[in-house]
């Protein structure tokens, strides 16, 4: 995936009714930094992508984790393509032993927060209209 690719991808989200979710970001700069920093998990149907997930675990002292993007196109929503890609990251922290993932979205996102919620997030603050929300690891115990 290229940064022109996915800053496409992020502003046809950014311009769908309740998809306003990148405020005060240029998204060439947000795609290129996620391209370049964070590690993306890309869900694709033959040559399209129905979603995409961004997320940091470089953080050695705290074992703590961000995701910082979860994205899935409009018409693959509720196909359960959020919840394999949040899994694959999952298991990527579990085998590199980080021991907490925490996100930020939008208070009023009642669909994300609710899926979050589903998959044993909790909401650990809050900030400017955002909910952080976090999860301990590993998830499943044996």
């Amino acid at each position: 995936m290229k940064a022109h690719e996915l800053a496409a991808i992020l502003r046809e989200e950014h311009h769908r009714p309740y998809g306003d979710f990148f405020h005060g970001i240029d998204l060439e700069d947000y795609a290129d930094k996620l391209l370049h920093k964070a590690e993306l998990l890309v869900h694709y149907r033959e040559s399209e992508v129905l979603g995409i997930a961004a997320f940091y675990c470089n953080d050695v002292e705290t074992l703590c984790g961000f995701l910082s993007l979860m994205w899935v196109s409009p018409e693959a929503r509720g196909s359960g393509i959020a919840s394999e890609l949040l899994d694959g990251i999952i298991r990527i922290m579990e085998v590199r032993r980080f021991r907490y993932l925490k996100l930020e979205v939008l208070d009023d996102n009642h669909r994300a927060i609710n899926f979050y919620r589903r998959q044993g997030f909790e909401v650990i603050d809050t900030k400017d209209g955002a909910l952080i929300m976090g999860l301990m690891l590993p998830r499943h115990q044996d």
